[in-house]
């Protein structure tokens, strides 16, 4: 057997003399023995500390009391909401679960699976991109409130300068009504002042008022563009828009941040870009799969909240540095995680295998690179537990209350366990259903809905082919009795001779034929109604007509003319306008608002927080509808109106073409207004130049023709003076 070189640091012979000391190259600097020993007995000592930490009963009880609480979450949801789950995720990818297809093969018919409910989920996506991916808007705004209520500092400002503005007008009238000798006295003066100074106070308070909404208009704004520029950072836009095929698929969709992560950055340091490693917030979207609320709850906020995660040990390794993690347990996991210790059957659910298969991902226990399994838990803890944990006393003064918590439990390692660093105390998830469902976390999905029409729609597509197949040929009835023994009745073709014994049939006293044709009906328009029927009431029941993508699925009626379908296209933009509440709503309101208070609190004195966050997105889908179709109707009246043309002017009919040439990528086809001005200037001249050379004299000195002369000939004359000039 090969010996270990004893320059690797692989052996355990004694070391040699620091002359002859071996290296050998560790993370591109050379240590010998002795510094890689004395690296090991560090990293033994760091595992000895940490074991010992994790391993007290404390935090062993902690470990325990949230292993119970996933346990319980897990076995609601395995029961409850993950069946549901895989449904949805088998009708929009087309497939039958293993019980259909095996009660589909005995009857004989073919696994036929009409994709109706990915196409109503494709329909819903592309209007739900539609609303919110557009890089020129955002789905959201703010407004300042009613009453503002702005910093101290610049209320008294503005109050002191409007003061100021009415002693200066109730001083100047005061000096001339005694330049005219109405004031006799100064006790009559004083009086006279404070009237006139109630006066001017109560014409300026209007305009006080109007100041102050001003100012907090402006600094509404510029909080507005703090909350842009903290989104763009955090990815929060194509967070958004990657949680919307969770949306269009399964019950809720799910939003979570800002959270910290550790991450190279490319930053400018004297004027070079510099990569540097760095906390910043980010955006992501959990999978409804990796959610686990508790029975009870009715949203994110509401009771045990859990979320599974599968990260790999490079993400382990990048939690450490960030604020609460416990380094040395999160290095402990990385290596029993790399011997194998650590497994993931005990967070796996019984759907979860079908699940990574339909999501064409392979199964997590194969693969040469395993991820490790973690919790991360949100949940309300007694006092007491953290004390036990050993929080300090002045973080939990009553240890009888539950204080909101966020722990990760890896294996038995809790790697973090701290209260909940939000200013506001909130969890940083946000859920939209499709349908809401009053008093349940999870709402109804969009398969849920139609799953009926989906289900019909599969039995008459896959009768049709049965009824299309059968009767595609004649069925053959022969009676055996007449037939030789060898005869091949199974077997048909052209020119075929068939043999018939009538003497032993019967005694040949039969009349009946032994071989006859007939053919089976055909019901495909029958079937093809039905599955018309179930399929218009998919449109129904979803809000997501066929023809608002475009297609009319062979409807007629109104849908023939332009104005019909213009009416119907706006009725079905109300339908999807109410599922876009439920994600403006949920999920853009409170998160923006999150990203509103921690820029507040952590700039603070810089930006006003009295404003309310709008989300804008649904009503900005039924604004451009409307505004397609009014633009439409206001260009076909213009076209044809001499008055309306002459009313609103060059300038008007060209800013009306700009508006309605805008997005339709046609290129500067309208001058602009400068240039628009400089040619009406350009035409201006042009005719009065026109109207100067037909006003003067024939060039020459010659007369004028007299009355008799030829009009033609002085037409002529004009043009060739015209055209001398």
């Amino acid at each position: 057997m090969m010996q270990t070189p004893q320059g690797l640091g692989l052996s355990r012979s004694p070391e040699p003399s620091p002359a002859q000391q071996p290296v050998m190259a560790v993370m591109g600097k050379w240590q010998g023995n002795t510094d890689l020993q004395a690296a090991e007995s560090r990293a033994a000592d760091e595992r000895t500390a940490m074991m010992q930490r994790q391993n007290q009963p404390l935090i062993t009880s902690l470990a325990g009391y949230f292993r119970g609480m996933w346990d319980a979450v897990k076995d609601h949801k395995q029961r409850n909401v993950e069946p549901r789950l895989l449904k949805c995720l088998l009708a929009r990818k087309g497939e039958y679960s293993a019980q259909q297809l095996q009660q589909i093969a005995e009857e004989g018919s073919p696994a036929i699976y009409m994709l109706l409910t990915d196409e109503k989920c494709s329909n819903l996506e592309s209007w739900l991109y539609d609303i919110y991916d557009n890089p020129d808007d955002e789905p959201y705004g703010a407004e300042e409130t009613p009453v503002p209520e702005l910093q101290p500092e610049l209320q008294q400002a503005l109050h002191q300068t409007a003061m100021q503005t009415v002693q200066s007008a109730a001083m100047d009238m005061l000096e001339l009504e005694i330049a005219m000798g109405g004031i006799r006295d100064e006790v009559q003066a004083t009086q006279r002042f404070q009237a006139l100074m109630q006066e001017q106070m109560e014409e300026l308070e209007n305009d006080l008022r109007d100041v102050l909404h001003e100012e907090a208009k402006a600094q509404t704004e510029k909080l507005v563009d703090a909350i842009k520029d903290a989104a763009v950072e955090s990815g929060w836009r194509q967070a958004l828009l990657e949680s919307i095929p969770d949306f269009c698929t399964y019950p809720c969709s799910f939003l979570k941040g800002p959270i910290q992560v550790n991450k190279q950055v490319l930053e400018w340091k004297d004027g070079k870009p510099v990569l540097v490693r760095k906390i910043v917030h980010k955006w992501t979207t959990p999978s409804p799969w990796d959610i686990f609320p508790a029975a009870e709850n009715r949203d994110c906020q509401d009771g045990p909240l859990i979320e599974r995660h599968y990260i790999t040990a490079k993400d382990l390794h990048d939690l450490i540095g960030i604020e609460g993690y416990d380094a040395d347990a999160i290095r402990t996991v990385i290596r029993e995680q790399s011997t194998g210790t650590i497994r993931s059957t005990w967070l796996d659910s019984t759907t979860e295998t079908e699940r990574q298969r339909l999501e064409g991902r392979d199964n997590l226990l194969v693969n040469p690179e395993p991820t490790i399994p973690a919790l991360q838990i949100w949940a309300d803890v007694a006092g007491y537990r953290l004390l036990e944990y050993g929080m300090y006393p002045d973080m939990i003064p009553d240890p009888t209350k539950h204080y909101p918590v966020e722990a990760w439990l890896i294996g038995s390692y809790v790697i973090k366990c701290q209260l909940n660093s939000s200013p506001d105390g909130q969890r940083p998830y946000f859920m939209a259903p499709f349908r809401e469902f009053k008093g349940s976390f999870w709402g109804r999905a969009l398969p849920e809905v139609i799953g009926d029409c989906q289900s019909q729609c599969n039995v008459a597509a896959r009768s049709l082919a049965r009824n299309m197949a059968v009767s595609s040929g004649p069925q053959v009835g022969v009676d055996v009795g007449a037939m030789p023994p060898n005869e091949k009745i199974d077997e048909i073709f052209p020119f075929k001779i068939w043999q018939f014994n009538m003497e032993a049939y019967q005694g040949g006293s039969t009349s009946r034929q032994p071989l006859w044709f007939f053919q089976p009906e055909l019901h495909a328009p029958e079937l093809l109604k039905v599955y018309e029927f179930w399929n218009g009431e998919s449109d129904n029941k979803s809000g997501i007509p066929r023809y608002a993508t475009g297609g009319t699925g062979g409807q007629q009626g109104v849908l023939r003319t332009s104005s019909g379908y213009a009416m119907m296209l706006e009725g079905a933009t109300k339908g999807i306008q109410r599922v876009a509440k439920n994600i403006d709503r949920n999920q853009i309101e409170p998160s923006i608002q999150r990203l509103m208070t921690d820029i507040l609190i952590n700039n603070p004195g810089q930006y006003r927080g009295d404003v309310k966050v709008q989300a804008v997105g649904a009503t900005a889908l039924l604004h451009k509808e409307a505004l397609r179709l009014r633009r439409n109707e206001a260009m076909i009246a213009i076209k044809g109106d001499a008055m309306a043309l002459n009313v609103i002017g060059m300038e008007g009919y060209a800013e009306i073409l700009r508006q309605y040439f805008k997005g339709l990528e046609f290129g500067n086809v309208v001058p602009s207004k400068r240039e628009l001005q400089m040619r009406l200037k350009q035409d201006e001249m042009t005719a009065m130049l026109a109207q100067q050379t037909a006003a003067l004299p024939p060039s020459g000195g010659q007369q004028a023709l007299p009355s008799g002369a030829s009009p033609e000939g002085q037409a002529d004359g004009n043009l060739m003076q015209q055209r001398a000039m």
